[in-house]
């Protein structure tokens, strides 16, 4: 043990001093160093743990000078070792932004430099490695390496990855501009030096082309004439570097977009989040959209998310009143049959200017999508009451089902305020509807343990008696969650209202059986002072203490023991 905690302080001093001279870029004390004994490509270690970064790593993200990187390979440092996490001394220099190295090690020699002094400095620092052979397709395969199959397969033999060059503008393109601008001469060394401008990383399959639009068409049109694929599609929505950069919302990003488009990008391209038109409807990029127009994008383009789905889930006002005027059809579907109307109602901030602007151009208020939802059905997870009054008001069909047989009704009492609740019924909805699983929506307000709601639909004659096609009552459904407080409530009201505490569902459960399975003690103990009896069998021949002891909610609970004393 003595002998270990010895081993383990020397390898921590000789770290310290090979760290503090390279640090210090003294070329003397590394020499010193060295000839101590100390092995060239040691392994940092980091609280014990192994790191993999090597002197020649620490070296390049300090921003040594090439005096200091040219030594170290020298003296054997090997150019292309890599960390745990799969990146070279290669990858570590391009991915160092000038905001990490003034606030992540403000007291690095050099860290007064100027942004135009540390991209010289990272400029030069390549050079050098890549004249000593560093692979400049070097895949850095982001994956658990900790996995002995991810580690089987070379990242230089692989076929996707984040090579060097793709993570230089990954970098540029994640932190932004705000960091460090990727400048051309740096991507024009990697390329003469054979960087592949196709390979695309991983697991995306992002290309070095979609991160560049976000650098400008100097950026663009260096990697266009080394052969980049103007209509490569990353797996992650497949987009191309046109939806890439319609996704911008600068003039950087238009001017790439130019000069894709001058090049033969495809403008009507549907990826996951849409055409791009759609891309630049939703972040209301007016630029990026006259130039989308003018080259020729379709308004009108079917089956996907199109530009006025984008404007309404973006509250584009003034993007979809031009789009209807250029002739934007207000009921085309996506895939999954939305509607525009149906992308506007469904937002936590509706704008009511834009849905009686589509509804006035003739958007059907009560198109279904492909579930059988309603905009209405849609407006009732998130968007505000006011929202749900305009749409009944310019016409809302309150007792539509979807293809579940779920009505407005049983969503607002599951997602939405008493206020909603109450709205619904006054517009006509019918209390005791159920779905298809015989469910209504006194069901769904106990099952989520909604008071205000119960209480409302018991006031308009929601039957407590019914039983779904499971054979559950409404009180059963009541006695199943781990929301306490308010289900103890919604129990107690429930039997006051004229629930059976012992009525029996399919298999021959109580309600008191159900709690006993999957609520909290409070439940328990309502039900057995309303009267549950806990001598009751199911037709398994189970009481309900028998399904208590398997409750990790009344572990320990005195609730446990009048069970037994039932007995």
């Amino acid at each position: 043990m003595v002998a270990a905690q010895k081993s383990m302080t020397q390898s921590a001093m000789t770290q310290s001093a090979m760290f503090q001279a390279i640090y210090q870029g003294k070329i003397d004390a590394v020499q010193s160093v060295i000839d101590s004994g100390v092995d060239i490509n040691m392994r940092y270690q980091v609280e014990g743990k192994r790191g993999g970064v090597t002197p020649l790593m620490m070296a390049v993200a300090y921003l040594s000078t090439p005096e200091m990187i040219q030594f170290l390979i020298d003296s054997g440092a090997e150019v292309d070792a890599h960390c745990d996490k799969q990146s070279t001394a290669l990858i570590y220099c391009l991915g160092i932004g000038s905001k990490f190295f003034k606030t992540l090690l403000p007291v690095a020699p050099g860290s007064t430099r100027t942004d135009a002094e540390l991209d010289r400095a990272k400029y030069e620092i390549v050079k050098v490695l890549l004249k000593n052979g560093a692979d400049v397709n070097w895949a850095r395969h982001e994956s658990d390496h900790s996995d002995p199959a991810n580690r089987m397969v070379r990242p230089r033999d692989r076929t996707d990855g984040t090579t060097p060059l793709a993570w230089y503008l990954r970098r540029g393109h994640t932190m932004g501009r705000r960091d460090w601008i990727c400048t051309p001469e740096m991507v024009q060394l990697l390329i003469a030096h054979g960087a592949d401008v196709k390979v695309s990383t991983s697991p995306e399959r992002e290309t070095p082309l979609m991160f560049a639009v976000d650098q400008g068409p100097e950026m663009v049109q260096l990697l266009l004439d080394a052969g980049a694929k103007i209509e490569a599609k990353c797996r992650y929505g497949e987009m191309t570097a046109l939806n890439h950069a319609a996704d911008g919302k600068n003039e950087t990003s238009l001017r790439s977009a130019k000069l894709l488009l001058a090049n033969g990008a495809e403008i009507n391209h549907l990826s996951k989040a849409g055409y791009p038109l759609t891309q630049a409807c939703i972040s209301g990029n007016t630029s990026m959209v006259e130039l989308l127009m003018e080259h020729g994008a379709d308004v009108n383009p079917s089956g996907g998310f199109t530009p006025l789905m984008g404007a309404a889930r973006g509250s584009q006002v003034e993007l979809i009143e031009w789009l209807l005027k250029e002739g934007a059809d207000p009921n085309a579907v996506n895939r999954n049959g939305w509607t525009a109307l149906m992308e506007a109602a469904q937002l936590e901030n509706a704008d009511g200017e834009i849905i009686a602007m589509l509804i006035e151009a003739g958007a059907k208020v009560n198109a279904r999508c492909a579930e059988g939802k309603t905009a209405l059905m849609c407006a009732l997870m998130w968007a505000p009451p006011a929202t749900i009054r305009q749409l009944l008001d310019l016409g809302a069909d309150v007792r539509m089902k979807d293809e579940d047989g779920s009505t407005a009704l049983m969503l607002a009492a599951e997602e939405s305020s008493v206020e909603v609740v109450a709205m619904l019924i006054e517009a006509g909805a019918k209390v005791d509807a159920t779905n298809a699983e015989g469910k209504s929506a006194l069901m769904w307000a106990a099952k989520f343990a909604c008071p205000a709601a119960v209480r409302l639909l018991l006031d308009q004659g929601a039957d407590v008696r019914m039983k779904d096609k499971a054979g559950s009552t409404v009180l059963m459904i009541a006695a199943q969650g781990y929301s306490e407080e308010s289900r103890v409530e919604v129990v107690a009201m429930l039997v006051e209202a004229g629930a059976k505490v012992n009525a029996r569902g399919a298999e021959g459960k109580t309600a008191l059986m159900c709690a006993a399975m999957e609520s909290m003690p409070g439940v328990v103990r309502q039900l057995l002072d309303l009267g549950a009896d806990a001598q009751l069998k199911d037709k398994a021949g189970k009481w309900a203490i028998d399904y208590a002891w398997d409750n990790f909610a009344l572990s320990g609970s005195p609730v446990l023991q009048q069970l037994k004393t039932a007995f």
